[in-house]
């Protein structure tokens, strides 16, 4: 039996915890020790863990700017989580090696974990990255803008990218860990396993070795879904309440008469009760995802990774509607590939609907979808949650 270390250390969505959690249950059917550092211990509950995984807090970086500020490259992402300064960032790469020093683990498998990445560059302890494509930049390479749709200033990125290395530079070399050339190299681990496609890994053409997994989903979540009427198009539909589109999307659906079941996180009562009828189920709790992707035909969401690869799987086109940078890039992919369409967030409610109707009515985009399922069926060098648990173990 061996110790695993698994870290999540930035985002909010739950498909961080979703993606290990299937990876997690089959490591401890093998016999393993399973340590889980996560970012918001909060969300855990969503999820049903065994009894025998120990979790724990990640040091994080609390403080905010008053503003948000727009993201142009990585280096802007780690910014405001603790890389302002050495003195920001040296408290977390300390928290971050007692961690690695109480729990000695044998392997450590990291999601979105820059500065556990960090911390944990100095140990003789394998170091596997199991993580989506946009959160893992190729080690070695240069900045580049985030907004390839727009004309950013090369200086403007070199800038932030010298700044943060030199941030990280100085506190590791207090610690006497690696350096730096670029914010990128954070990244140079044993082994990369991208949970997704490489079609839409926004790194794709400089990322030579990474293992693509395509869609891992967790059936870990109790409740299942419930379309009313059996014989129509069947949309699950995963919007967040507060968001300012999601009121218009279920406008826009009710008004196609379409049957939908919904996940909306943090409806108000008198929403969910305007909003519920014989077409359409509202829960602000999650639903099964396999359960869902078994019956549903159409998904409309904000593009998060696990619901984007998993809709690529199964064969379903999207509706999305991006809310963050990495949505958008995910998106604009997606809509390029004809197996989506985007709803973007000053989009009225007749442009909404416009879109809505030329989706539903154009049957190209439930083709491409289903000939982009049929191609990779047989095309994903890891197509299982057990060979993706093998390639962790030849690490050990």
């Amino acid at each position: 039996m061996s110790r695993i270390l698994c870290v999540w250390e930035l985002g909010d969505d739950l498909g961080h915890l979703g993606r290990f959690s299937p990876i997690i249950n089959e490591l401890l059917s093998r016999g393993h020790e399973i340590f889980f550092i996560v970012n918001n211990l909060s969300k855990i509950e969503t999820f049903l863990w065994n009894r025998r995984v120990t979790f724990l807090q990640a040091p994080v970086w609390y403080t905010r700017p008053l503003k948000p500020l727009t993201t142009y490259c990585f280096a802007d992402i780690l910014l405001y989580k603790g890389y302002q300064s050495p003195a920001t960032l040296r408290p977390l790469v300390t928290a971050w090696k007692n961690l690695f020093d109480l729990i000695a683990p044998d392997l450590i498998i990291f999601d979105h974990a820059p500065t556990a990445l960090l911390a944990s560059s100095g140990l003789s302890v394998p170091r596997i990255i199991f993580s989506n494509g946009f959160v893992t930049p190729p080690p070695g390479s240069p900045p580049i803008s985030l907004r390839p749709w727009e004309l950013v200033e090369n200086e403007r990125i070199e800038k932030i990218d010298a700044h943060v290395v030199s941030v990280i530079n100085t506190v590791a070399d207090d610690f006497n860990l690696q350096q730096v050339q670029y914010v990128s190299d954070l990244y140079s681990v044993e082994k990369v396993v991208i949970a997704g496609y490489k079609e839409i890994d926004f790194y794709c053409a400089t990322r030579p070795d990474a293992i693509y997994v395509g869609s891992i989903l967790s059936s870990d979540i109790q409740q299942k879904p419930y379309w009313n009427i059996s014989s129509s198009q069947k949309v699950f539909a995963y919007v967040k309440f507060g968001y300012e589109q999601t009121l218009l999307i279920l406008d826009a659906l009710t008004k196609l008469g379409a049957n939908v079941v919904c996940f909306c996180p943090g409806i108000s009562p008198e929403a969910s009760h305007k909003y519920q009828s014989a077409k359409m189920l509202i829960s602000d709790s999650p639903f099964d995802l396999l359960a869902v992707f078994n019956e549903a035909n159409v998904v409309v969401c904000h593009a998060g990774k696990g619901m984007v690869d998993a809709c690529l799987y199964f064969g379903c086109p999207m509706i999305l509607i991006p809310t963050q940078l990495e949505q958008i890039n995910s998106a604009k992919i997606l809509e390029e590939m004809r197996v989506a369409t985007i709803v973007n967030h000053n989009d009225s409610y007749v442009v909404i609907e416009d879109k809505f109707n030329n989706f539903f009515n154009d049957p190209r985009y439930i083709e491409n979808a289903k000939s982009f399922a049929f191609k990779h069926q047989n095309n994903i060098e890891l197509s299982s949650i057990k060979a993706v648990c093998n390639v962790f173990e030849t690490f050990l």
